[in-house]
């Protein structure tokens, strides 16, 4: 055989050899798994999509005395429906597994997710609010707010497995606050510009896995007047995070003026709140009745 022709049979077969060398990643690459489709691999990591939803009512139910449970809901509700920011985190051993993931209400698909995951065992956070900024998940005892200020807060804390079969999971989350409307019976002067709650008992931190509060906190809200809340029986609403299910509170009311200098302060005392109910208090400001400062349903201590 020539030189030249032995030449070009050798680099033919070296060409069919190399294309035969690349055919199987080309096959592999058009396998590979998208978002949306079978979302098992072949190295134990699977993409899951988490959908979330709240557990109705979506109103507090009034207080109530009763020791017993109320039967759960089968009403689930859109997190946007209540909630304007929804935050989820894994653990693994007590062990945080990557970070938190955040969501606010203009995020597209606001309370789905969908994330990458090995296979295994994970102890899932979520919490849905509606504050300023996202909540804070630092463990499993430990969910903390914006400037300490609660809303209308929604917990899930949950052991999730992740198998080969693993494509979808729901998140329900349950409602973990009391909240409390205070009622001011008379007319409030002009030179009030802003009611201040200042009330202990409760907490504004969250332990996910007792469901309730973590601390003991001070907490204070500012509510500054609108037109239409100057008239007698204007209602203010505060939240907070019962340390067992049933809590006690001790409530400051106080009316300030522009210059945040104290115009008028009423106590209200062991007003009872319980998780997902509204205890409603009714008191005066500006007068004198022996009938103000009590809490409709309070026990009275």
């Amino acid at each position: 055989m020539k030189p030249i022709a032995r030449c070009l049979k050798v680099l033919t077969l070296l060409l069919a050899l190399f294309f035969a060398g690349c055919e199987k990643p080309i096959l592999e690459e058009s396998d590979e798994v998208t978002s949306g489709t079978d979302s098992s691999t072949d190295d134990g990591i699977r993409r899951i999509r988490f959908v979330a939803s709240l557990q109705g009512p979506a109103a507090f139910a009034p207080y109530s005395l009763t020791d017993s449970e109320e039967p759960m809901s089968d009403e689930h509700l859109p997190v946007a429906d209540l909630c304007t920011r929804m935050s989820l985190a894994f653990f693994k051993n007590g062990a945080k597994v990557g970070k938190t993931i955040h969501q606010t209400l203009n995020d597209a698909n606001f309370g789905t997710f969908e994330l990458t995951l090995d296979n295994g065992t994970y102890q899932l956070v979520a919490v849905a609010h509606s504050g300023t900024a996202s909540a804070t998940i630092t463990s499993l005892s430990e969910v903390s707010f914006p400037n300490n200020k609660m809303t209308d807060t929604f917990l899930a804390c949950e052991e999730v497995e992740i198998t080969d079969g693993t494509t979808s999971l729901p998140i329900v989350l349950q409602r973990c606050v009391a909240k409390v409307r205070v009622r001011i019976l008379e007319p409030t002067p002009q030179v009030v510009s802003q009611y201040r709650f200042y009330y202990t008992g409760g907490s504004s931190t969250l332990n996910p896995t007792t469901t309730f509060g973590a601390k003991q906190s001070r907490q204070t809200e500012l509510r500054t007047l609108t037109p239409d809340q100057f008239s007698a029986n204007s209602v203010f609403e505060v939240y907070t995070i019962p340390h067992e299910a049933t809590d006690v509170l001790q409530m400051e009311v106080s009316a300030l003026d522009g210059s945040a200098s104290l115009i008028a302060q009423q106590k209200l005392s062991s007003v009872d709140v319980r998780v997902g109910q509204e205890t409603e208090v009714a008191t005066l400001l500006f007068s004198e009745d022996p009938s103000a400062g009590r809490a409709k349903g309070a026990t009275g201590r």
